[in-house]
Parts: C-alpha cells; sequence; structure tokens
C-alpha cells in the first residue's frame, strides 16, 4: 500500500521546526562522476546509487569529515 505523501500543512511545520532548530535545507543535483566520487571515496555503496536518503548520508559524511578536516587545520599555529 503507497503512503499519501505528507500536507502543505505537515510540510510547512517541518520546515519551519528546522529553521528553529538553525537547519537549512538544499537541493543538490549531482551528475553520475559526482556519485561516483562519492562510491570511490567509501561514503557510498554501489547498489545504492538510486537511493536518495543513502546518497543524502554519504554527502553529509563526506560534509562532516571535510569539515572537520578543515577546523582542526584552521586550528593548528601557523
Amino acid at each position: 500500500m503507497l503512503e499519501r505523501p505528507p500536507s502543505h500543512a505537515a510540510r510547512q511545520r517541518r520546515y519551519r521546526k528546522r529553521q528553529r532548530n538553525g537547519e537549512v535545507m538544499v537541493t543538490v543535483a549531482l551528475s553520475r562522476e559526482e556519485t561516483d566520487k562519492l562510491c570511490r571515496l567509501r561514503c557510498l555503496d554501489l547498489d545504492k546509487l538510486e537511493d536518495r536518503a543513502a546518497i543524502a548520508d554519504a554527502v553529509h559524511l563526506l560534509l562532516a569529515h571535510g569539515v572537520g578536516r578543515q577546523a582542526r587545520r584552521a586550528a593548528q599555529p601557523r
């Protein structure tokens, strides 16, 4: 049985909650080369190339790793 998509009011509530929490929602278009790169970096499994949630998780993982590395680099004395 198919689930009904969330109502407009439900989407708006989630959007306002994210704003209050300081989150920003973006849509990102990724090319095949970019998803392949996520696989090569071991952020995404090859069998998950069509799984939007898995791709979102891979992008989050990549950003968390990259941001952490940059923060450590910025904190080092020059």
